[in-house]
């Protein structure tokens, strides 16, 4: 007999990743769909498509059992990528939303400009400690999934969470100074 979304999120808290797998399996639909309604300015369907599992994930980490399962998952994918359409579409982001692209770029930076953005990052991950530093790393590379991050580094979705908090915060911080 299969286990409950219940059992599945118990599991899950004690430690065993291998039911969170599940679960988003399980609930794979309602993610995607999700999604797929939503429209995030200056993102791509990749990027609305990790706010809704991080806000998937966000159910299983809250969930209380006094809900139903499904309904719960439901409100808080909705509610993180809602807030992400409202922050992208906020003028203070306006920079960020209008990029160009680096493939319509006709020029390539000159080599004292590549020198001073690898100098800036080499900073900035200066700050960080191995393990942020190590999750930073694969994220910059492509890996945006948590789960997937988890597996490459061996931490826990929870840990890899946290880690990027942190660095999200030391490099804004690093940034203003």
């Amino acid at each position: 007999m299969a286990a409950t979304d219940v059992e599945l999120v118990r599991r899950y808290r004690a430690g065993d990743e291998a039911a969170f797998a599940v679960l988003l399996q399980r609930h794979a639909g309602l993610v995607y769909s999700m999604a797929r309604e939503y429209f995030i300015q200056g993102a791509t369907r990749d990027d609305t498509l990790q706010e809704a599992r991080f806000g998937f994930y966000k159910a299983v980490r809250d969930f209380d059992g006094e809900h139903h399962f499904p309904s719960f998952a439901r409100l808080c994918v909705q509610r993180q990528v809602l807030g992400a359409v409202k922050m992208a579409s906020a003028r203070k982001h306006s920079v960020l939303v209008a990029y160009e692209p680096i493939e319509n770029v006709e020029e390539p930076p000159a080599p004292e400009t590549v020198d001073q953005d690898r100098t800036l990052v080499d900073a900035m991950l200066a700050v960080l400690t191995p393990m942020e530093r190590q999750v930073m790393e694969h994220r910059l590379a492509g890996c945006s999934d948590y789960p997937e991050l988890a597996a490459v580094t061996g931490y826990s979705v929870k840990a890899i969470d946290n880690a990027l908090q942190r660095c999200r915060r030391k490099i804004k911080h690093a940034l203003a100074a």
